[in-house]
């Protein structure tokens, strides 16, 4: 074996380096478990890291946790989708929330991220979306999610039957919400109509009669819907609020 301190300084300085990038390199390759851990449970090595690497490094190294209380995956794959370019990943939790019995979303998500924060001890989301049909004034809104389990789309057109006025709003506003404090709301909206027929078998809920310039949500891609509807507008606007280092 080679006793290190016998060795002249320039042969122990390369051994040392060469040494040291090993070590390095075999955390980088490992993908930073062992950076993790430390950062984890030492505040030492934490402020160490951010000293050496910066705090942006560190943000992108990092995935951020939010817990997205809802029973719908369809929700969840579709925030995942834009929130997962910020480094942050969805945990779906079915805990549910009490709902007030108000006419507009924005109280309803409010206080509904706000209980899960609480009750879940973790930073939260939530998604309270709606149909707000012109001619029925503005029903179902709020009620959306309980008239499609309990009427479905074939009792809403049957509703919209020989009516001309056949605009309609899908609406949208995400709450957030961190433990023992107060929400934050995003919202978003899409004016369409009312189709005559269900058209289309993608998306869910609403979309195969929901239209947007002729074609409904149903019709189109998951892609295309996405680009355009109003959970994507609400939750564009969560992510770039995000971005701000919130």
């Amino acid at each position: 074996m080679i006793d290190i301190r016998s060795l002249p300084l320039v042969p122990k300085v390369i051994l040392i380096a060469g040494f040291t990038i090993g070590i390095v390199s075999f955390i980088l390759f490992l993908r930073y478990p062992i950076i993790l851990i430390l950062m984890k449970y030492s505040p030492q090595y934490r402020e160490f890291i951010k000293r050496t690497l910066g705090a942006k490094k560190i943000k992108k190294t990092i995935m951020r946790k939010i817990i997205f209380v809802t029973g719908n995956p369809h929700k969840v794959r579709e925030a995942g989708d834009i929130l997962s370019h910020l480094g942050i990943t969805l945990e779906q939790n079915n805990c549910g929330y009490p709902e007030l019995q108000e006419d507009e979303l924005e109280p309803i998500a409010g206080f509904g991220a706000r209980w899960a924060a609480d009750k879940l001890d973790y930073e939260v989301m939530v998604d309270d979306s709606g149909l707000f049909i012109e001619a029925l004034g503005g029903f179902p809104g709020p009620y959306s999610a309980y008239v499609f389990d309990t009427l479905g789309n074939e009792r809403i057109l049957k509703l919209m039957e020989g009516e001309t006025n056949r605009r309609a709003v899908f609406k949208c506003v995400i709450g957030y919400c961190r433990p023992g404090e107060e929400p934050y709301l995003f919202s978003g909206e899409v004016d369409g109509e009312i189709a005559d027929e269900m058209r289309g078998n993608g998306g869910f809920g609403y979309d195969p009669i929901f239209a947007v310039s002729g074609v409904t949500f149903g019709e189109m891609g998951e892609e295309e819907k996405n680009g355009l509807s109003h959970r994507y507008a609400a939750l564009t606007e969560f992510a770039q609020w995000l971005k701000k280092g919130q």
